[in-house]
């Protein structure tokens, strides 16, 4: 299911984890639990924000009951990409920095999950104009990203390479992305998995700069 989530196939997708959720018994709850997040996920990304919502508020539900720091925090990506969807910025944020602060109390845990939120955080704070935490955040995640070895953190570069556009500085910007590839060559991600995203930063980066027929040939 989630291999076919990754891939962009809906259909199998779901019909994968729907049944797993079905046939998985409550002793394999963390399993149940990226289930319901996946399904969140796709809720999300065709709008239907009342199924997203119902799904998460399931699934931290039952991360709560197992006493989850880890599994709440990580479900509060999908909580917080939630209240985007809906323009609540502020309980996004708000939503976040709980989360980052409940995974810091902790020394135990050791997951990429902390990098994540920090990743979200400063995609937030972009869209909000605040460069500054926007900087600090895609900083602090991407350092935690590549600790881990998680792909997630080519949006730390991608988001550090557009706060680079907006100051127009393209050189440091389109060095970030030759950064982004390198790291996810490195950790042997596969190229679907960024690929996408690597050339849409790229194009703006171009637009900025007035290169049109590079934008669209890229």
């Amino acid at each position: 299911g989630w291999i076919a989530h990754l891939r962009g196939a809906a259909e199998p997708a779901q019909e994968h984890l729907h049944a797993a959720l079905q046939w998985l018994s409550e002793d394999f709850w963390e399993i149940r639990l990226t289930c319901y997040s996946a399904l969140t996920q796709h809720a999300l990304l065709v709008g239907d924000l009342d199924l997203a919502r119902s799904l998460n508020r399931t699934a931290l539900r039952l991360s709560r009951q197992q006493k989850s720091v880890l599994f709440e925090a990580y479900l509060e990506l999908d909580h917080a990409q939630l209240l985007e969807h809906r323009c609540s910025f502020a309980d996004a944020e708000n939503i976040l920095e709980k989360a980052c602060a409940l995974l810091s109390e902790d020394s135990s845990i050791k997951s990429p999950v902390l990098g994540r939120l920090q990743l979200r955080l400063g995609q937030l704070k972009m869209r909000q104009g605040d460069k500054t935490r926007a900087h600090y955040y895609f900083t602090e995640g991407l350092q935690e990203a590549l600790r881990w070895g998680d792909h997630r953190g080519v949006y730390g570069h991608f988001g550090l390479a557009l706060l680079d556009v907006e100051d127009k500085n393209y050189s440091s910007a389109l060095e970030r992305l030759r950064d982004a590839e390198r790291s996810m060559q490195k950790n042997y991600i596969p190229e679907p998995v960024y690929r996408a995203a690597l050339i849409l930063t790229g194009s703006i980066i171009f637009l900025h700069q007035g290169k049109y027929s590079a934008a669209q040939t890229s």
